[in-house]
């Protein structure tokens, strides 16, 4: 490496992105008396070693007084960064040490020895202490972000930052309230405070940036109150605000924030597609004023505490993707007009509500459906055969509401069900033969050509990636079901959960269950099967609740039924075991995606300390989803939906 800075000539060392290895330690006794170099960029390698021991942190490149740019981001560098080292490189106006091990106390005041730096970035590791910063005439790019900060309020000298463009302290553990003097810093344009313990309202002075601010995420903080209204000139905003013109995206999620919802704030807007609000304690309706944003794709503002109803035009939004307001107190009816243009509705998440009237035929209309949830509210009537039109479904749940008439064989039409919940309704008649897979029959549901992926250091969902760790539901419990369990069941090849529990059924249980190799959770009991338990396959590794209250079964010729069976339970013992098995079946899934514990949310509501852990969980269990379809085995296609909300 000396021989390399000997070079009088040298003026730009890029070896970056390379697999370079060891310690670029200076060790030799030789001065560089000429010295001509102007950017060093090794990032992206594996060099190691104590960042005190590097050779542009050495005096004998004191002569080096061309260099302006040092990146060694991506690296195993570790120990503390002595700042008073690089006195002697006066131009230097960009320094990237990103990503690597750095440790110690925070110490960038390097204004104090007369270092021109514009361009900061300690972000990614591991640096501790109070957040310091004596003097920043000329920074213009300061990212401090994911490391160890921890102080309460923000130096006075942030006053003196008035070059700043953009700050990023999110991800460390700063408290307090948000200083007014960020207000003061008039060329800021992107401001990321998120992920902190930052508590109080959001100041009003922070408004007085918008004349150059175009990114602001405040989430994940402890904030609370109204939104201030000087945002209301935030032409400039393009992304995780609250402004007009240009915003893309308003990111105020898990907060406290309180009052009516943006009211006075909805005027009007070109460019904004994501409205992100959920886990606050937002009330009154959900205002009308949306519907001027043309652009939008995604609304949550789930986890709060709105009613009334959806304005329909909001359901009319050219645009709209996903639509996302479960945990909230909505009281209006699905209107019977949605989608009459086919529309681009992919995610429609309303459940834990209490939305009564039907299901509207016009949501067949909406044929880019893949996830539907409309759990625990008050709808009744019959299920529409028209959800049988929606081929791109792969996620249905009705289960907790008050649906009658029996269940429409035309949803064996949805060929990429993987998830199907009817549980906890009032639906007569028997099962469907189409539910189940049918050989040679491409109008029924498979399982198969769709999977849902927990994302993961070793699962994703990526194109040509195997399907594997496919994850089924089907979920018929509760109801009023009669006849036989389909032998056409045997098909479900792909499926984790069954439970047909607390119905009516009888007969026999079908051997071709005994093929199913994937079923970890299986609920027969309480209906009226009969005959002997077959003994082929997962069937016999089940334990006996899971054919408990059926008064004909057996679980072997060799011992009489009743050795195992319980007595028929009563309406209150009834109640009582529905919601054990229930809660069960919840833990037994774990870490795949639990939608099932979203019929205890309201609990929640009211119990702050519960609260955010709730909505967190669910929440990443959401974005950890993947739902890949595949006609052979390999992914084709695949949906994340951490890119929808």
């Amino acid at each position: 490496m000396d021989d390399l800075m000997a070079l009088e000539t040298l003026q730009h060392f890029h070896l970056r992105g390379n697999g370079f290895f060891g310690n670029l330690s200076h060790s030799s006794n030789r001065d560089f008396l000429s010295c001509n170099l102007e950017t060093i960029y090794l990032s992206s390698s594996k060099f190691s070693g104590s960042i005190s021991d590097y050779f542009f942190l050495n005096h004998t490149f004191s002569n080096c007084h061309n260099l302006n740019l040092v990146n060694f981001s991506n690296n195993l560098l570790n120990g503390s960064l002595d700042i008073s080292s690089m006195s002697f490189y006066k131009n230097l106006s960009t320094l990237d040490l990103s990503y690597t091990l750095l440790s110690g106390l925070m110490t960038p005041d390097l204004e104090s020895y007369h270092v021109s730096l514009k361009y900061l970035d300690l972000s990614h590791n591991n640096i501790s202490g109070a957040f310091k910063l004596e003097s920043c005439h000329n920074h213009r790019v300061l990212n401090f972000s994911y490391n160890s900060l921890s102080s309460i309020g923000f130096p006075a000298s942030l006053d003196n930052c008035q070059m700043l463009e953009t700050l990023d302290l999110s991800l460390n553990s700063l408290q307090n309230k948000i200083p007014k003097v960020l207000g003061n810093l008039k060329n800021l344009e992107q401001l990321s405070l998120a992920h902190n313990q930052f508590s109080g309202e959001i100041p009003k002075e922070l408004g007085q940036t918008c004349k150059t601010l175009r990114k602001l995420d405040l989430s994940e903080n402890n904030l609370s109150g109204d939104l201030p209204s000087t945002f209301i000139m935030c032409s400039s905003l393009e992304s995780l605000s609250i402004a007009y013109h240009q915003l893309e995206e308003l990111d105020l999620s898990s907060n406290g924030l309180s009052g009516e919802f943006l009211s006075g704030f909805c005027s009007s807007s070109s460019s904004i597609q994501k409205i992100l609000l959920g886990n606050n304690f937002l009330s009154g309706k959900v205002p009308l004023e949306l519907r001027n944003y043309k652009k939008l794709r995604t609304i949550n503002l789930s986890f709060n505490k709105l009613n009334g109803s959806i304005p329909s035009e909001i359901w009319k939004l050219p645009y709209l993707t996903n639509l996302v307001i479960w945990g909230n107190k909505l009281t209006g009816i699905i209107p019977q007009n949605i989608c009459q243009n086919g529309g681009n509705l992919n995610t429609l998440i309303i459940n834990n509500n209490f939305i009564p009237g039907n299901i509207p035929p016009s949501l067949a209309n909406c044929n880019n459906l893949s996830w539907v949830s409309l759990s625990n509210n008050k709808i009744t009537g019959e299920i529409s055969t028209e959800i049988g039109n929606l081929k791109n479904l792969v996620i249905l749940q009705l289960d907790t509401n008050s649906f009658t008439g029996e269940i429409p064989p035309e949803i064996g039409a949805c060929k990429s069900l993987i998830w199907f919940d009817l549980s906890s309704n009032r639906l007569p008649g028997s099962i469907p033969q189409e539910l189940a897979f049918v050989k040679n029959d491409p109008h029924t549901i498979s399982f198969q050509n769709v999977a849902l992926m927990r994302e993961g250091p070793e699962i994703s969902c990526r194109p040509r990636a195997r399907l594997f760790e496919s994850e089924g539901v089907l979920n018929l419990g509760h109801n009023k079901l009669t006849g036989i369990i389909p032998d056409s069941f045997g098909g479900l090849k792909e499926v984790q959960v069954i439970d047909l529990s607390y119905n009516n059924l009888e007969g026999y249980i079908s051997p071709s269950l005994g093929t199913l190799t994937f079923v970890s959770d299986l609920n027969l009991s309480n209906n009226n099967l009969t005959g002997k338990i077959p003994s082929a396959g997962l069937l016999a590794t089940f334990s006996s609740s899971a054919y408990a209250n059926n008064s004909g079964l057996c679980e072997d010729l060799l011992l009489p039924c009743q050795s195992f069976l319980q007595p028929s339970p009563s309406a209150s013992d009834s109640t009582e075991k529905k919601n054990t098995i229930e809660v069960g079946m919840v833990l037994s899934i774990g870490a795949r995606f639990v939608v099932e514990i979203l019929g205890f949310g309201y609990t929640l509501l009211f119990k702050d300390s519960w609260r955010y852990a709730y909505f967190r969980f669910i929440e990443k269990m959401h974005h950890r989803i993947c739902v890949c379809r595949s006609e052979d085995g390999q992914a084709e296609e695949y949906v994340k939906y951490k890119s929808s909300y």
